[in-house]
């Protein structure tokens, strides 16, 4: 499965192509996170970096004649290791992902209204994962986040802060290639810092519903719709629902998309209802 060899032939052409849509791909994805996450970057300092398809067509990369990530079939590779992956929560943390086609395998292996936050310790590898692959629809559908280098930290916490709705993960994602010396430190610091978010977030609901004014009379009804809004052949009550709001002018409403990562906590409905 792994790949270390140094020696490679190059085809000029590929090497342009891989080239042109590496670029492509950055900018799809940038321009997809500027609603999300603007101050995503994808600066980096590496030398000697060529893009190129792998021997599975993948997108990669190759840095002073070696394939990123030690494997010259970064998509095949990603199957195997993630072939039993199961999330159930709405929510996962992913830990430093070696190639972004784990990415890619693991958001296909998850439903519509479940997301990831990419955890990358190093900072060439959101560089990497930029241009390797477009995620710009996933990031559009919040489905997607990333935090990484040396101040990965700092980003999470500041990525929850930002965004009330999103949902804390519940599950963390990491493949064999990770060893427990690596991912250790990692899920420590990650816990505590979701630790210290749901604290946060309990305290704030605590206060709003001690200061929020009573209200003794409402001179317009207001009615919240919360339900997951995607068409579903055996359940489309939401979307039926959400019909209704574009017609009714009686009401006032507001609509909480069950199916969207980003409005997913019950804090964002006490927020929208205060």
């Amino acid at each position: 499965m792994l790949d270390l060899e140094t020696t490679i032939e190059f085809d000029s052409t590929a090497t342009t192509t891989a080239a042109r849509q590496s670029e492509s791909n950055c900018q799809q994805n940038l321009i997809a996170s500027r609603q999300t996450q603007p101050k995503l970057t994808a600066l980096s300092n590496l030398e000697n970096l060529k893009w190129l398809f792998a021997r599975d067509n993948t997108l990669t990369a190759l840095q002073n004649g070696k394939w990123w990530g030690g494997c010259s079939v970064p998509a095949k590779a990603a199957q195997e290791l993630l072939k039993t992956l199961q999330i159930n929560s709405s929510m996962a943390c992913f830990l430093a992902p070696a190639h972004p086609a784990q990415i890619a395998f693991a958001l296909s292996r998850l439903r519509n209204e479940q997301a990831i936050i990419a955890l990358l310790p190093r900072a060439d590898d959101l560089l990497l994962t930029l241009h390797c692959h477009d995620f710009s629809a996933d990031l559009a559908a919040h489905r997607l986040w990333f935090v990484a280098g040396e101040q990965w930290a700092v980003q999470l916490a500041e990525l929850f802060r930002s965004n009330p709705g999103l949902a804390i993960p519940q599950q963390f994602i990491r493949t064999a290639l990770l060893s427990d010396d690596t991912s250790a430190p990692l899920i420590s610091s990650a816990q505590q810092i979701f630790m210290d978010e749901l604290n946060r977030r309990s305290a704030a609901l605590s206060q709003l519903r001690e200061t929020r004014p009573r209200q003794t009379s409402i001179s317009r009804k207001r009615i919240t719709l919360a339900a997951p809004l995607h068409f579903r052949l055996w359940d489309d009550c939401g979307g039926i629902l959400q019909q209704f709001t574009a017609s009714d002018s009686t009401f006032d409403w507001t609509i909480i998309n069950f199916d969207d990562p980003i409005q997913r906590l019950v804090e964002r409905i006490e927020a929208l209802l205060a």
